[in-house]
C-alpha cells in the first residue's frame, strides 16, 4: 500500500506529528508513506516517512500514484484523551487513522542530520549561548511573553555568563538588533537556505543550533517542540494555553504554568484523570499570577 499524507502545519505540529508517522510504522511496516509538509518544516520528516517533499511547484508527489491520500487535520482535542497522552496525538491517531495510541512512542523525533546553516551560524556564537523565543508570528497573544518577560530572562542569561540568542521572526526585538550583547536568529540570515522560501526556516539548522545551546526559553512554539528532541534543557511558558493539548511529556523540558492551571482543562469529561496524568507525566512549577516578577526573582 502507498500512502500520500499532506500535512499543511506549524512546526510544532509536524515535531508532534513525528509521533503518528511512527505509529503507522508500527501498524503497518510494509506501507510506504510519503509526506508533503511546508517548506522548511518537511525536514522535521527525514528518516520517518519514506518519502518527503516541501509544499512547492511543480508537486512532484502527483508523479507517483497514491493507494491513498489523507489531508490531516490534526485540531486540537474535543475531549480528554485518557491513556498514552492527552494531546491532540491522540485524536487524530484514534479519529484520523482509527489507531490505539501506544505509550512507548509518544517520544517527539527528529533524525540526526549534518546542516550546513547550524555550522554557519555556530561559529560565530559566542558559547555558552541559550535561545529564548517569546513571539510567534504564527500564534495568538494569549501565548506570547511581553517584551520586559523577554529580556528578564535575557538579564538572566548575562548574569550567569551566557549569551542570549533571540529566535525573532516576528521581529518584535528590532528594537534591540545593534545591542552587541545579543545574538539573533530572524529571516534576515543566510543559514536557512538559498531559495527565497526557506526564509521561513528550516527545522535541521534549528535543532542544530538548539543542540548545541546550553538551554532554551520558549513558549508553547516551534521552536520549543524541536527542542523536545533534544537533550538541550528547556523551559516553555504557558498563559492562557494548556500544555496537555498541545505538548506531550518530555524528559527534558519543564513547564511554567499560572496558578489556575487546572481550570484551562475545557473539555469536563474525564477532567480529574487528566490532571491527574498531567501530575504524574510532565515537569513543572506554577509562577503565581505575575510571569515577570517571577522570572525577575530568578535572576
Amino acid at each position: 500500500m502507498k500512502l500520500l499524507l499532506q500535512f499543511f502545519h506549524g512546526l510544532g505540529d509536524c515535531v508532534q506529528f513525528t509521533v503518528v508517522l511512527k505509529h503507522l510504522k508500527h501498524y503497518y511496516p510494509d506501507c510506504v508513506i510519503g509526506i508533503v509538509a511546508n517548506m522548511g518544516r518537511e525536514n522535521v520528516f527525514f528518516g520517518l516517512a519514506d518519502k518527503v517533499w516541501p509544499r512547492c511547484h511543480p508537486k512532484y508527489w502527483e508523479f507517483e500514484k497514491w493507494d491513498k491520500e489523507l489531508l490531516i487535520k490534526f485540531s486540537c482535542p474535543s475531549y480528554n484523551f485518557i491513556g498514552a497522552s492527552t494531546s491532540k496525538i491522540s485524536q487524530c491517531l484514534v479519529e484520523e487513522f482509527n489507531l490505539q495510541p501506544i505509550p512507548e512512542l509518544f517520544q517527539y523525533t527528529m533524525m540526526e542530520s549534518e546542516e550546513n546553516g547550524a555550522s554557519l551560524f555556530l561559529k560565530d556564537c559566542p558559547r555558552p549561548f541559550s535561545i529564548v523565543h517569546g513571539h510567534s508570528e504564527a500564534s495568538g497573544e494569549d501565548k506570547h511573553l511581553t517584551e520586559n518577560e523577554i529580556l528578564a530572562i535575557a538579564e538572566k542569561l548575562l548574569n550567569e555568563g551566557t549569551t542570549p540568542v533571540f529566535f525573532d521572526f516576528a521581529q518584535k526585538l528590532k528594537s534591540h538588533w545593534n545591542d552587541p550583547r545579543f545574538r539573533f536568529l530572524d529571516r534576515r540570515l543566510p543559514i536557512w537556505g538559498k531559495d527565497e522560501l526557506n526564509r521561513n526556516g528550516n527545522a535541521q539548522v534549528l535543532r542544530g543550533i538548539i543542540k548545541e545551546a546550553k538551554e532554551v526559553y520558549a513558549i508553547d512554539s516551534g521552536p520549543s517542540h524541536v527542542a523536545a528532541t533534544t537533550t538541550t534543557p528547556t523551559h516553555v511558558f504557558w498563559r492562557g494555553t494548556n500544555p496537555s493539548y498541545c505538548f506531550d511529556p518530555c524528559g527534558n523540558v519543564t513547564h511554567y504554568l499560572p496558578t489556575d492551571w487546572e481550570a484551562r482543562y475545557y473539555h469536563k469529561e474525564h477532567k480529574e484523570q487528566a490532571i491527574a496524568f498531567f501530575k504524574q507525566n510532565y515537569r513543572f512549577e506554577t509562577y503565581g499570577d505575575d510571569l515577570l516578577s517571577f522570572l525577575k526573582s530568578k535572576r
